[in-house]
């Protein structure tokens, strides 16, 4: 009798974190996110002993995957269930973890050094005043890394538009988790005229994480076939 009770009040914590980390993400704003079936991923799956971080960003994963892959009524929900949590850890063994996603975003830095220094520039004036407004210790490359970072914590989910996300999360399943570098790096190179208006650094990292919202499957492609990807630049 008493784990009814636990699991009812573990469901009802849980959907508070979901709710949440939903109402606060405005690229999940203009999805149908069944609330109910995340819940009962994370709780069935006893995923919510997680801190709040991985939590969160477990959310902003399953979230796009249950909006694709609803429950039908004609599928039992043991089954649904298998196949979100496969995809979820599938997901989440790809994604870089926090040392692999800091040397990616210091690489990143330094080929927008190299390759586009006026942007580079551009993003550095920002960061190195808010680096001293703020008495920040760590490197300017590592500050500026932050924009990549965001990205790369969830693969764009919670960034990207569902079906420009989904579009992305194709080609790297076929093609390889590797671009996911090479992605970012285009991407800053894409939001050169967003760095441009910006007044601050502040406003550069809500940029990072609010102006993909707009990309469509199409500018992807682009972004994705300058990488030499000519697999993504056919369409593939």
């Amino acid at each position: 009798g008493g784990g009814g009770g636990d699991v009812s009040a573990q469901k009802e914590a849980v959907l508070r974190v979901v709710s949440e980390v939903i109402a606060g993400n405005k690229a999940m704003h203009q999805l149908d996110v069944p609330l109910q079936q995340i819940v009962t991923i994370l709780v069935k799956a006893s995923l919510v002993a997680q801190n709040y971080p991985r939590l969160e960003r477990q959310v902003i994963l399953l979230a796009p995957l249950c909006c694709v892959f609803r429950i039908g009524a004609q599928e039992s929900e043991g089954a649904s269930f298998a196949t979100h949590v496969a995809m979820l850890l599938e997901l989440q063994e790809q994604l870089p973890d926090l040392s692999t996603s800091h040397a990616m975003s210091l690489r990143v830095v330094k080929r927008l050094q190299d390759e586009f220094p006026y942007i580079f520039n551009m993003l550095k004036r920002p960061c190195l005043s808010y680096m001293e407004r703020k008495s920040r210790k760590e490197t300017l490359e590592v500050a500026m890394g932050a924009i990549v970072r965001i990205w790369l914590q969830t693969a764009f989910a919670g960034i990207l538009n569902i079906h420009s996300l989904l579009w992305a999360w194709d080609q790297m399943i076929v093609w390889g988790w590797n671009q996911l570098e090479g992605a970012c790096f285009e991407l800053i190179v894409l939001m050169e005229a967003t760095w441009e208006r910006a007044t601050d650094w502040e406003e550069c990292l809500t940029a990072a994480l609010e102006s993909p919202r707009t990309l469509t499957p199409h500018a992807l492609r682009k972004l994705f076939a300058a990488e030499g990807g000519a697999e993504a630049a056919a369409g593939v």
